[in-house]
């Protein structure tokens, strides 16, 4: 993983992480209105973002 965390590599990474933001932005439901239910979507966005730049690998945890 530590390569990933290069400045050099995290420079290619911003559009594919800006993608990602913008495809899977939580929706304004009333679901996620509370503050653990917002902690628990960033955790899978985070988890998403860094699998997709790191391993090319979707856990399709956002999706659905």
């Amino acid at each position: 993983m530590l390569p990933w965390y290069a400045p050099s590599h995290q420079r290619t990474q911003l559009e594919l992480m800006k993608e990602q933001a913008r495809s899977s932005s939580p929706p304004g439901r009333p679901s996620l209105t509370t503050s653990r239910r917002r902690a628990t979507w960033m955790e899978r966005y985070t988890l998403e973002v860094s699998g997709r730049g790191a391993c090319n690998y979707d856990f399709g945890l956002l999706s659905g």
